[in-house]
Parts: C-alpha cells; structure tokens; sequence
C-alpha cells in the first residue's frame, strides 16, 4: 500500500507528523499512535487509542500524564475521556459532549469561527464522540454549530 510505504519513510526520516498522517491513511492505527507521541502530540495519539484502538486505559493514562494548560486542550482531554467511557457511561460521555456542543453554539452566536487547529480538531471529535453515542440529537447540533462557526452557511472555506 502507498500510504504504508510512505509512512515508513517518514518514520526512517523521523519526520514524525507526515508519518502519523501516512500511518492514519493507511488505517495503521497502533504505529499512528507511535508516530503521534514522537511527533509530541499525546492527545491525538490517545484519541486514536480510545477512537480506533479500543485501547480506553493507555488512552486515560496519556490524558493524565499530560495535562493541557489551555481551555482548548482541557476540552481535548474531556473529549478524549467521554470517547473512553462510551460503553461504560454514555450519559456522562454525553453530558461532556453536551458542554463542548454549548462552546461551539456561543462561538457561532457571537460569528466568531473556527480557526485554530485544536477548535478543528475539538469539532472532528465532537462529531464521532456523537456518533459513537448514536446520539443523532448532538450530531445534528453539531452539524448546526460547526456550519456557523466555520463559516460553511455563509459560503466561506472553513
């Protein structure tokens, strides 16, 4: 396969993130996650665990090990987290989803976009968290909020 290919070379040349990308395209799961923690990206690498690998305890143990000091990283955590209790406790997963889905509507009530990557990252999240709930409610609000807020209603590239 190209991806895999491409994948191993980026991993021969340690450029870590064209790697973890070639590894995820190639669904090679466990060496994107590798791939993710070199390139020094712990949460991405714990929500493919929790996401991909099925892998809830390694997923919760990186969350906790690498605190986030900012809010966009602390609602990565808890994204990361209500991926790993799905099946243990969907209303708590829901309950945190539900939270995220009020920071994405206040974003679009004031027209302020998404437009750092941990805001896009946290909206992609959000979205499979909903549909790992089958909660088509939060996946509708998701849609909703992540059209105005990326600017998808009023013809802009998001």
């Amino acid at each position: 396969d190209d991806w895999r290919a491409a994948a191993v070379a980026w991993a021969a040349a340690a450029d870590w993130p064209r790697a973890s990308a070639s590894y995820l395209r190639a669904q090679l799961f466990n060496e994107a996650a590798d791939a993710l923690l070199n390139s020094g990206d712990p949460h991405h690498a714990a929500w493919i665990m929790a996401d991909q690998l099925n892998q809830p305890l390694r997923a919760l143990r990186l969350v906790s090990e690498n605190t986030p000091s900012d809010e966009w990283g602390r609602l990565e955590a808890d994204l990361i987290i209500a991926r790993c209790d799905v099946r243990t406790n969907p209303g708590g997963s829901a309950k945190r989803l539900r939270i995220i889905v009020a920071k994405f509507r206040d974003m679009a009530r004031q027209n302020r976009p998404v437009t750092t990557s941990s805001e896009r990252r946290a909206l992609e999240w959000s979205k499979l968290l909903a549909a790992a709930l089958k909660r088509g409610d939060l996946s509708a609000a998701l849609e909703t909020v992540g059209s105005a807020a990326t600017g998808a209603d009023r013809g802009v590239d998001g």
